[in-house]
């Protein structure tokens, strides 16, 4: 599912006519669908295909004010069922950055082993697999505890661990994402998420970032510490 943000109706017409005259959408006339009702907003789009030859797309509005932010709190409330969000939704976000305050980090993959058993129920494609810095005394660094290097290449780390989780370490700095405090949740407007007090009523947001930010911040971090090494 993409998404756009249009900031006010003008745009919001050319994004019509995109997906009606170049996409070839023919469903998508201006006088036949429902218009966002404020601006800014995000516009998902959902494409669906049919075996009959009479493909459609939809287009689902989020709203700015519907984060419901305060001014005094950089947390949102975010309405149910925002984070529901399904294996395409993660692939989508694979090799993007994003970024919080002294936080960045990139996905680098999700897991990938769909004949495990568990895959479906444990919904492992939120397990997906990123790299993160953080910035202290002015500088940036590498975590200072990998969960997924220590599962792997720790001395005790039994054999079982080694075969479902080295294929997963793509570079020494990799982390999985698994379901602890601190966990990232995905959104449907493709932004990344921590319910940092484990309430499950206000989330920090983390925002899109680009990918030489990053590796700028990635390379200044390595510089300092090196790869992350299991003692």
């Amino acid at each position: 599912m993409e998404r756009k943000l249009v900031r006010n109706k003008t745009e919001f017409t050319e994004l019509c006519k995109h997906w009606r005259e170049v996409e070839r959408y023919e469903n998508i006339q201006e006088d036949y669908i429902a218009h966002p009702s404020e601006y800014p907003c995000m516009v998902l789009i959902e494409e669906q295909i049919s075996k009959h030859g009479s493909d459609s797309c939809n287009f689902h509005y989020i709203y700015m004010s519907e984060f419901n932010e305060e001014e005094t709190d950089d947390t949102v409330i975010l309405d149910d069922g925002f984070l529901d969000c399904n294996i395409d939704d993660y692939k989508a976000i694979v090799g993007k950055c994003f970024r919080h305050g002294d936080v960045v980090l990139k996905v680098l993959g999700i897991r990938d082993d769909f004949d495990n058993k568990y895959y479906k129920d444990g919904h492992y494609e939120t397990e997906f697999l990123y790299e993160q810095y953080e910035r202290y005394s002015d500088e940036w660094h590498i975590q200072d505890y990998i969960w997924l290097q220590e599962t792997v290449f720790n001395e005790y780390a039994s054999e079982s661990d080694k075969k479902e989780y080295m294929r997963f370490c793509f570079t020494p700095n990799t982390e999985m994402n698994i379901g602890r405090e601190g966990m990232y949740f995905l959104g449907k407007d493709g932004l990344l998420y921590t319910d940092d007090d484990c309430s499950g009523e206000r989330y920090t947001r983390y925002e899109e970032i680009s990918n030489e930010l990053f590796e700028q911040i990635r390379q200044e971090a390595i510089a300092n510490d090196g790869e992350y090494k299991v003692e």
